[in-house]
């Protein structure tokens, strides 16, 4: 019963915690869905394009891919801008 007593049980509770909040990191991906909207639409485009077997249905990102430099620039720069 030491340790309900001693001056430590604080640092067990924060142990606790840690261990909580990697369960939810790792349950995440499982758990939420993807809201963005050029995700979906492509999504939607790909299943129509199957199930139609018609190629017309494109996503507008489909069409116009930024290069890697340019992702990357977007987002490092996202956060600081107005």
């Amino acid at each position: 019963m030491w340790p309900l007593s001693s001056p430590f049980r604080f640092v067990f509770n924060i142990d606790d915690s840690r261990s909580n909040c990697a369960v939810y990191i790792v349950m995440l991906p499982f758990i939420m869905k993807e809201t963005r909207a050029p995700v979906l639409l492509t999504r939607l485009a790909r299943k129509l394009r199957a199930e139609k077997n018609d190629k017309r249905y494109r996503a507008r990102v489909e069409d116009t891919r930024a290069s890697l430099k340019r992702l990357i620039w977007v987002s490092c720069t996202r956060p600081i801008r107005e």
